[in-house]
């Protein structure tokens, strides 16, 4: 295993762009969310991403993604196989993952919750 997985221990946050950017896949096996900033930053890098299929993961990713029963090892095990192998569907996820990151706008958000809360007044 150490020949193909590296362990970096704590990263920075200033450092995660250039670590998604670089990773040939990003598996997220996460169950219980909110909402998975990580995808969000994730998908900005132009990142592929192996997701689990539990919500809000298909509904942030959509088609930036490839999901998996995260309560099934073989499932992930055979899609990560899968898709190291496939070089034309990585490049694909990375376009559908720059793309779909682009839906996402912090200004946007900022100005809608203003707006919730004016019109709760």
């Amino acid at each position: 295993m150490n020949d193909h997985i590296v362990f970096f221990g704590h990263v920075s946050y200033e450092e995660l762009p250039y670590f998604y950017a670089l990773c040939k896949l990003f598996v997220y096996p996460s169950t219980c969310e909110n909402c998975p900033n990580i995808l969000i930053e994730a998908m900005a890098c132009g990142t592929s991403i192996l997701a689990s299929y539990v919500e809000p993961m298909p509904e942030v990713c959509r088609d930036a993604a490839i999901y998996f029963d995260p309560f099934n090892p073989q499932d992930i095990a055979e899609k990560i196989q899968t898709l190291l192998l496939d070089k034309d569907a990585l490049e694909k996820l990375k376009q559908h993952s720059l793309k779909r990151s682009m839906c996402f706008d912090w200004e946007d958000t900022a100005r809608k919750t203003l707006q919730a809360f004016e019109e709760c007044i």
